[in-house]
């Protein structure tokens, strides 16, 4: 799942619970545009266990993959249940494509150029001819890249709500490696959660 679903959440002081939430309603018609980048369950899974193996070498956590996986697979998170979530921001963007935009993780990384522009649009202020033949685009792009956003001064100081060190939670997230953190009926099983919560909403991540 995305930092800014995340962000968003714990700014609200509370989970939301998805699907006609009245706080997600009025958080949508009251708050400047919001940008959802969604992943699929293992993938928010795979970004949970990640962080957790570096925190278990600093010795700042003992929470094992097993106990992650129930919890997460049975709702128990600190924004509330995965899928709700996403569904509840999904049907926010079907009803206020002004005011939520919801992109999908794995079609950015196919499609960089494209989604920048579509970001750029929504926010209402798309490129122009001239920044396009400029490189504009491809200059955004590098400069939000995994090398440059490793480089940059936050990681290497401070850290989240007095947690851990941001550089926690900086990683190369590459699609398809979900094999080297879960098992294959973890896989297998969150896939099954997702079907059944998203069947006949017309949402597919």
């Amino acid at each position: 799942m995305s930092a800014c679903l995340s962000w968003t959440c714990t700014c609200l002081g509370q989970p939301l619970q998805g699907p006609g939430d009245p706080t997600l309603t009025s958080l949508v018609v009251h708050s400047h545009p919001l940008c959802l980048v969604a992943r699929n369950g293992i993938r928010a899974l795979v970004v949970v266990e990640s962080c957790n193996i570096r925190r278990k070498a600093a010795r700042l956590s003992e929470f094992s993959l097993t106990e992650a996986f129930e919890s997460f697979s049975q709702g128990l998170s600190p924004y509330g249940p995965f899928w709700d979530l996403i569904l509840g921001y999904w049907k926010a963007s079907q009803e206020y494509p002004d005011k939520v935009l919801f992109l999908r993780y794995e079609d950015m990384k196919r499609d960089s150029i494209s989604h920048v522009k579509r970001l750029a649009e929504f926010l209402g202020h798309p490129f122009t001819v001239e920044e396009e033949e400029k490189g504009i685009v491809h200059e955004i792009l590098k400069l939000c890249s995994f090398e440059s956003m490793n480089k940059a001064k936050v990681p290497e100081k401070g850290n989240f709500h007095e947690g851990p060190a941001n550089h926690f939670y900086i990683r190369n997230d590459e699609v398809g490696d979900a094999k080297n953190y879960l098992m294959v009926d973890m896989m297998r099983c969150l896939d099954e959660i997702t079907e059944e919560k998203f069947k006949g909403t017309g949402l597919t991540i």
